[in-house]
């Protein structure tokens, strides 16, 4: 979960400013014009009797079980095959999850929740389902922007397929008119309130091409993309081995998942990863299309109980798969507790991965942010940050935004004492696995550097005297 530390580090400093306890007041400020006030809403209260850490753990439980609720509950709205509810296990610990996309992680229930009230306002619409899909979509607003667009286009395309006539459509829309009206007024009002700053990342990227777009349909995970590749192909063939009916109307929420992740970007204004993302609700949307038979009629089939074994077999599979994986990762990121443990807390600190992959896990990137944990467990400061980022809800002020920014993020390798404004740091998190340190920050022509701790790829550096 790449980002976690992060998400962890946000929820300590907004629990942190609200107790006033934070030393970091004077450069950090909150900012409830934000699209994650739900997704960290929810964690906020349980981080003042836990760990921040803890919190976001409690949290994705909750979530995970949320979400295999609610897609039960979708099943049985579409009349579906009870058996196809072992594939509704395995689609939480996709791209997201690995990812650490909490706050998308959090609302995940919610989206499900609204496609499911979205069919049944399509069948027949109400005043009842409409209320329910506005209080919905404002909640979603409040967690996550992506999620609401989304879950609002398979709304509206629920509608448009259920529809008898121009008129009825015109009813059933209602409440997506009046969702759309809240997100325009939401967003202006946030960046009418304050508008985000200048960002070096501009723009769209197209840069994944559509033979990796349609990977992301097969395989939930990032890396070991063979072996979850053949188990994501089970679970996609197992509603066809079971013998369900299909009914191709109801395929229309997994024809709009399939543009999103053939059609929208790879990433808009620095946020990346967008489509891939959305592998989550794959398999709820999909089997949506599936009906049960009589029961009568598929206890009668010895072939299908075959299938069946085989579907759970092929699920738990790709749970072992996880916890292999999980398991060996914990071994590796256990080096990182020794220098954290050496580090003092209240301290302004910036992570300098040299290497940011992980062996265990065979991810290039996953502990892009681990040293965060120093600022979720240690009432420390780290940058990069996601207080850099306009949205979240605890963001720098303007006139402190540091300079190691996104830019820096994705090559710290490459810090410039000067440019980076390194001398500001009291600690220096540095992983950097079987290279070296990066040379310029120990001659830095102004400051003496210290080696504190030094545990496997970490190594804890504390600036010492520096010259006038």
């Amino acid at each position: 979960m790449v980002d976690l530390p992060q998400h962890a580090g946000q929820v300590a400093l907004w629990r942190d400013l609200l107790s006033s306890s934070s030393p970091w007041s004077e450069l950090m400020r909150i900012n409830l014009f934000t699209p994650y006030l739900a997704g960290y809403g929810v964690a906020l209260p349980l981080a003042f009797l836990m760990p921040a850490g803890t919190a976001i753990k409690v949290v994705l439980t909750c979530a995970l079980l949320g979400f295999v609720a609610a897609c039960v509950a979708l099943r049985k709205e579409c009349r579906g095959d009870p058996r196809l509810d072992w594939l509704l296990i395995t689609p939480f610990f996709g791209f997201a999850w690995q990812f650490g996309f909490v706050t998308f992680l959090v609302v995940a229930p919610l989206v499900i929740v609204f496609v499911r009230f979205s069919l049944r306002h399509a069948r027949a619409c109400s005043i009842e389902t409409s209320a329910i899909l506005i209080g919905l979509g404002l909640l979603m607003l409040l967690s996550h922007g992506l999620a609401f667009v989304f879950a609002c286009a398979v709304g509206v395309a629920l509608a448009t397929a259920h529809a008898s006539s121009v008129r009825g459509l015109a009813s059933t829309a209602v409440p997506y008119v009046m969702l759309g009206i809240a997100f325009v007024g939401f967003f202006a009002a946030s960046k009418g309130f304050d508008a985000p700053p200048a960002s070096g990342v501009a723009g769209l990227s197209y840069s994944v091409g559509f033979a990796s777009r349609i990977a992301v349909l097969f395989a939930f995970n990032h890396g070991f993309t063979g072996e979850m590749a053949m188990v994501s192909m089970l679970l996609l063939l197992a509603p066809f081995a079971i013998g369900a009916v299909k009914d191709w109307r109801m395929a229309v929420p997994a024809a709009v998942l399939l543009l999103v992740i053939l059609a929208v970007p790879h990433s808009v204004m620095g946020t990346s990863y967008l489509f891939q993302r959305f592998d989550l609700f794959l398999l709820p949307l999909f089997i949506m299309m599936f009906a049960a038979r009589p029961t009568a009629e598929r206890n009668s089939d010895v072939r299908q109980h075959f299938a069946v074994a085989a579907m759970v077999l092929a699920c738990w599979a790709g749970l072992a798969l996880m916890g292999h994986r999980l398991i060996a990762f914990g071994r590796e990121a256990g080096e990182f507790d020794a220098v954290l443990a050496a580090a003092e807390p209240g301290k302004r600190a910036l992570a300098i991965s040299v290497d940011a992959s992980s062996v265990a896990v065979d991810h290039p990137v996953v502990y892009s942010h681990f040293a965060t944990w120093y600022q979720a467990e240690k009432k420390g400061l780290v940058d990069f940050n996601f207080a850099n980022f306009h949205p979240q809800v605890v963001r720098y002020r303007p006139e402190h935004m540091p300079p190691a920014g996104i830019e820096f993020d994705r090559a710290s390798h490459n810090v410039d004492w000067k440019k980076h404004r390194a001398r500001d740091y009291d600690y220096y998190f540095v992983r950097h696995g079987r290279w070296p340190i990066p040379p310029q920050l120990i001659a830095n022509g102004e400051c003496r550097i210290e080696t504190v701790a030094v545990s496997g790829a970490w190594t804890l550096l504390a600036r010492g005297a520096c010259q006038d």
